[in-house]
């Protein structure tokens, strides 16, 4: 018989169901995408959750551009989910129209176990040994991009990236899930009310991106300016922004 003392610390969850947790506190009632080895514990944890309904589409272009288009109608943050290697690269159309567009999307994209990196694993996209580096393919169409390299940098790393997509000039985020980690076990901090989700019409555009965790107001209104979006952002040690 399984006692407490053996199973998971009490007060913890994986960082799966955190993430699918956060995701429904944050207004968002659909994911989109394609399942895959390294990204099944999300499918599973929003699954488990019930409060997110998955959305599973027969290609990852489709699950991204079914993203850009729920984020359009609904004025909510449009969320796609996709596996390592090709599955990611298959996004990769969508999110350079969401990013051109200013259409506020989320890419969890799964990645080998950290220790398989840059040995050989299965679409491995580390950027280590004869792999190629994921981070700097989603980069340059992408207002924030980072690898989650431990359970914990998701609490600040995820409304950080929520921050960056709603923000003007909005666009995709994306967050590089490694299995392991999707696994990992955390203790959530606490929260306040949760926010409604969709954007308000009349928030003010700052075109910054806030570091401390939290949900992000974000305007609706399209800028019609024609200024220059900036690059994305990489937070990852050794791959700047591109």
């Amino acid at each position: 018989m399984t006692t407490a003392a053996d199973g998971p610390e009490a007060g913890t969850v994986r960082m799966a169901d955190y993430l699918a947790g956060e995701l429904a506190r944050a207004g968002v009632t659909h994911m989109f995408g394609v399942g895959g080895a390294n990204i099944e514990d999300l499918y599973d944890a929003v699954h488990r959750g019930g409060t997110v309904r998955g959305v599973v589409a027969k290609h990852e272009f489709s699950a991204v551009t079914m993203a850009d288009g729920y984020a359009r109608t609904t004025r909510r943050l449009g969320v796609v989910a996709a596996t390592s290697g090709g599955g990611a690269m298959n996004l990769v159309p969508g999110l350079a129209e969401a990013y051109v567009s200013r259409v506020p999307l989320l890419a969890l994209v799964g990645q080998p176990p950290t220790a398989q990196e840059g040995q050989g694993a299965f679409q491995d996209t580390s950027g280590k040994g004869d792999s190629f580096d994921a981070s700097e393919v989603f980069t340059p169409i992408s207002r924030f991009c980072a690898w989650v390299e431990d359970a914990d940098s998701l609490v600040d790393l995820l409304p950080r990236a929520m921050a960056a997509a709603r923000t003007e000039p909005r666009g995709p985020a994306v967050l590089l899930l490694p299995k392991d980690v999707q696994q990992a076990r955390i203790r959530p901090p606490g929260h306040g009310p949760a926010p409604t989700g969709a954007m308000p019409a009349g928030a003010a555009a700052t075109g910054t991106v806030p570091t401390a965790a939290g949900p992000a107001e974000s305007a609706l209104s399209r800028s019609d300016t024609g200024i220059p979006a900036p690059t994305g952002v990489s937070d990852r040690p050794g791959h700047p922004a591109g």
